[in-house]
């Protein structure tokens, strides 16, 4: 039997659930992330789980395994990053279990096994046409998801039109006008 199986038990059941206090979201997320890894790896490996090794998981079956997400699996590229945090964090852990691995262990963690960039969202007030009420629809769909534009959000450029947008985008809405940055009521 080889070492990975007993390293992703001991991850699983003492580290991050002792040594880490990782919560019981995190735990089932990383736990979805090596579901999916495992099963990726046994379709081009044809070996089990049980079967594999550290050398099976190399840096081009993870990076075969981050694109297989994004393009097969249609996963957004925050969900892709949640599933590399977890191997990634997998790594750090196996590195001072097994050392004999560290060469490989090494080599992924500073490969070009990155993080995807989110896309930029490169819409500025002017391009929103905010005048003509287009600016909540656009606000909508990448202001709040990106954190940007809350000048425009706060500046209450899109008062009346708030039916447009999302209950949680209202609510957001709500909190920045009531509030004005010196602590004081605002206008909007």
């Amino acid at each position: 039997m080889t070492p990975l199986p007993s390293t992703f038990q001991e991850y699983f059941t003492a580290y991050l659930v002792h040594q880490r206090r990782a919560s019981p979201r995190t735990i089932a997320s990383y736990r979805d992330a090596f579901c999916l890894l495992l099963r990726y790896a046994k379709d081009r490996t044809g070996r089990e789980p049980s079967q594999l090794d550290f050398v099976d998981l190399d840096a081009s079956l993870i990076t075969g395994f981050l694109q297989h997400l994004e393009t097969e699996r249609a996963n957004r590229v925050s969900t892709r990053n949640a599933r590399l945090s977890a191997i990634h964090s997998f790594y750090r852990f196996a590195a001072y279990r097994h050392p004999e691995h560290s060469a490989l262990i090494a080599e992924l963690n500073q490969s070009e096994i990155g993080a995807a960039d989110k896309p930029e969202c490169a819409v500025d007030a002017a391009q929103l046409n905010l005048d003509r009420g287009h600016g909540p629809v656009v606000l909508s769909h990448f202001g709040y998801q990106h954190a940007t534009q809350f000048s425009v959000l706060r500046a209450g450029k899109w008062r009346g039109l708030e039916h447009l947008a999302p209950a949680r985008l209202r609510k957001l809405h709500r909190s920045l006008s009531t509030t004005a940055p010196s602590g004081r009521a605002g206008t909007t």
